[in-house]
This record gives structure tokens, sequence and C-alpha cells, in this order.
């Protein structure tokens, strides 16, 4: 079944990619140049609609759009080497990274 994204985040919805436009404007020409199009929206949407079915919900809710735009901002960061971005990471990111680095490579497998 898929789940359906109420009416009532549609400014939400809206309101965040406005902005990942504008970062990517603001960042022309830097070494993060990303482009951001209407297929980034239609990703969120997308995203948001399959976090919400893994939750088995019948309704997308901000939480998962929410995620689905930090999955996105991750994705991007992953590109570049550069520390120096306009968003920070989350705590939880962060700790995530940490144990990475510090897993010994022999026994633990990550898949890149």
């Amino acid at each position: 079944k898929q789940p359906v994204t109420p009416a009532s985040l549609t400014d939400h919805i809206v309101g965040v990619y406005v902005q990942m436009r504008k970062e990517a404007r603001a960042d022309r020409g830097g070494a993060n140049q990303t482009f951001t199009s209407a297929r980034t929206l239609l990703a969120i949407l997308r995203l948001s609609t399959a976090l919400a079915r893994l939750r088995m919900a019948d309704v997308v809710e901000i939480e998962d759009v929410n995620e689905a735009v930090r999955l996105m901002e991750m994705s991007k960061h992953s590109l570049y080497d550069d520390e120096h971005s306009s968003r920070s990471a989350r705590p939880i990111d962060a700790i995530y990274s940490i144990i990475r680095e510090m897993a010994d490579p022999d026994t633990v497998r990550f898949d890149n």
C-alpha cells in the first residue's frame, strides 16, 4: 500500500526544497557545487513515502520528510571531503563517522 502525502505537508516540503535551491545557488562556484532541480523535489517525495512505508504507515509525516532531506544532504556531503559545509552534521552522523574510523578493517566490513 502506498502512503499518502497530506496536503498539510505541502508548505513544509516546498519550503525545504526552496531552501535547498537557495543554498545551491549561494554555493555556485564553490567546491561543493551541486545541482538542485525538480528531480530533487521528486526524490524527497519518494524517500519520504518510502520511509513512511518502512514504518508501515498510511500517511507521510513531517519526520519522514525531514529524514528524507537529511539523507539527501548527507549523500551530497559524502561526495566531498570538505568540513566547511553550510549545514553541520547531526551528532548521530558524527558518532557514526567516528565508529567507522575506529573500526578495525580486518574484522568489520563496510560496503562502500
